[in-house]
């Protein structure tokens, strides 16, 4: 019987097993020379990785078994590498763009709209693309780029600047943590009050310059923002915004390009602009939620959230909380655009 091929995963091919093999063959071609029938495992699978490095793009199997060789299946290979596996300590991403088109980011990201609205592939006049080696969201079909994996214990570092912004408004660039994998539109905006922002879940990281301080000053300044949602059935998407302000130093602008760094250890999440420590959130209470008509989330939550400088004075304390104890990362905007480049993920 011919080999069933059941999937693909981190470079190994399984098959149905069909017959009982007990050994097989794996080539670039279906003559199959110079290979040597080797043992079968069916839960580790077939490597293919080999071929892979030899540049094949096809793989030829054949099995045996004690009444005789099977016929030759066929099969086209890609690569199927884990991004990382359990244990794993030290970078496990980078990303710099060069070179590269929105679809060959597929594998590590998701874009949202769903499907591909490459610019540089006659997409949308609003959507993704990069553009001289820097990754750009565009307004509206370019609304946001989700992180594939939900990591623990991390630090996620990247080269960054939004197209405009203003103090605590619903239109501006994010950097998101901590985001369900439900259905969360998170460039929505609350559209009510003063706490109004975007999204209703997690932890938001803004850089953007503006003429108005936080205190209501005029003048020039480049602001980092920190925002925690809180559950509040008054907003638009069920929950408020509570942010922290910090004025980057002279020369420092979001007009150009920041390294920002978000460091999540759990209950304490650090945000560094530039090496610089700016800000450290830490969570506490954690309760158990179950989705409703405006929280599609169901899991562990934390409620409490102290939201300190980087000497650890308290700033704001945000009661009622709304932070997943994990979820996706993100770049998301509503009414603007983000740049990105230079992405580099560790694991600790």
């Amino acid at each position: 019987m011919e080999p069933m091929i059941l999937k693909a995963e981190d470079n190994n091919i399984y098959l149905t097993c069909s017959g009982y093999p007990v050994e097989y063959k794996i080539s670039s071609d279906a003559d199959f020379s110079n290979e040597q029938w080797t043992v079968l495992d069916p839960e580790n699978g077939i490597p293919y990785a080999g071929l892979l490095d030899s540049g094949a793009g096809k793989a030829y199997i054949m099995t045996r078994n004690l009444f005789g060789e099977s016929p030759v299946s066929e099969t086209d290979i890609k690569d199927t590498a884990l991004l990382f596996r359990p244990g794993q300590t030290g970078l496990i991403y980078s990303e710099n763009f060069d070179g590269k088109t929105v679809r060959d980011l597929e594998e590590h990201w998701t874009f949202d709209p769903s499907g591909i609205y490459d610019r540089n592939e006659g997409g949308r006049a609003g959507g993704f693309a990069v553009e001289d080696g820097v990754m750009v969201g565009h307004w509206i079909y370019g609304r946001a780029m989700k992180f594939n994996y939900t990591l623990e214990n991390y630090s996620f570092a990247f080269d960054f600047r939004s197209g405009h912004g203003s103090v605590n408004t619903a239109e501006c660039s994010v950097f998101a943590i901590r985001q369900p994998a439900e259905d969360n539109p998170v460039y929505e905006s609350s559209n009510y009050g003063d706490d109004c922002g975007m999204g209703a879940f997690g932890i938001y990281v803004m850089g953007y310059d503006t003429d108005t301080a936080p205190d209501g000053s005029t003048g020039e300044f480049s602001i980092l923002e920190v925002a925690v949602h809180y559950a509040d059935e008054n907003y638009g998407q069920g929950a408020g915004m509570k942010s922290v302000f910090f004025i980057l130093p002279e020369g420092e602008k979001f007009e150009d390009m920041n390294n920002i760094r978000v460091r999540d250890e759990g209950e304490k999440i650090s945000v560094y602009c530039n090496d610089t420590l700016y800000c450290v959130i830490n969570l506490s209470e954690m309760k158990t939620e179950s989705a409703n008509s405006k929280h599609p989330y169901s899991g562990n939550i934390y409620t409490k959230a102290e939201l300190c400088d980087g000497d650890g004075n308290i700033l704001e304390t945000v009661e009622n909380a709304e932070v997943p104890e994990t979820g996706l990362i993100m770049f998301t905007e509503r009414g603007n655009l983000f740049y990105v480049d230079n992405i580099e993920v560790e694991l600790y």
